[in-house]
């Protein structure tokens, strides 16, 4: 069960970056596209520089001119350098808010994925924790039925053994009443002749002549 909720956790991840990677390129283009029409402000030596080389170049003093043109391109060269690194910097600014946000959006996942996990691994061992309630339910409802079997058995048992006990208590008794002594005439009476049950016995005795 958590092999398939990782797998499927992962799944997630691998889409969310794949769409964050597409996103990434687009807001890149889009960024770049919206500085393009931006263009350098140079240096108010720069543009003195250029006022004297016009200066120079309408007096035909080009030799002079020459050398102003050399030092203003260096310097133009510097600015629109230092121009494009400003740019540059401005858009990964910008899309450094992006990456911000895409991993954000990241961790707040990987926080919601872990969470469902600790929530389905609580589940679980919340059934569990009931299947072995319901077990030890069972297990003790089962030995008290044994207990209560085993009780109505053992008052069967005591009452039957009372029983049996009681008859042959009553039976002794009317054996003894109906012996008589060896070489008596009455040996029709004798222990030997009597049969049947201890109620006919009783009968027996009970219609003996006095």
């Amino acid at each position: 069960m958590f092999v398939e909720y990782d797998d499927q956790a992962k799944e997630i991840i691998r889409q969310t970056i794949e769409r964050q990677n597409w996103e990434k390129k687009e807001a890149e283009t889009t960024v770049r596209n919206s500085v393009l029409h931006k263009k350098p402000k140079f240096s108010k030596k720069v543009l003195d520089m250029r006022v004297v080389l016009k200066k120079l170049v309408q007096k035909m003093e080009y030799n002079e001119a020459e050398i102003v043109r050399k030092d203003l391109a260096v310097m133009e060269l510097q600015e629109m350098e230092a121009f494009q690194h400003q740019l540059e910097s401005l858009i990964q600014s910008k899309l450094k808010v992006n990456v911000q946000k895409s991993q954000q959006e990241i961790e707040s996942l990987k926080q919601r994925i872990k969470q469902g996990r600790n929530e389905l691994l609580a589940q679980r061992k919340q059934d569990w924790e009931r299947l072995v309630q319901y077990h030890n339910n069972l297990q003790q409802e089962l030995k008290l039925k044994q207990k209560k079997q085993l009780s109505k058995t053992d008052n069967y048992v005591q009452k039957t053994n009372n029983l049996i006990r009681t008859i042959a208590a009553k039976t002794a008794v009317d054996l003894s009443i109906i012996q008589t002594p060896h070489g008596a005439n009455s040996g029709l009476y004798s222990p030997l002749h009597l049969t049947g049950s201890p109620r006919s016995l009783t009968q027996s005795v009970q219609n003996t002549p006095r």
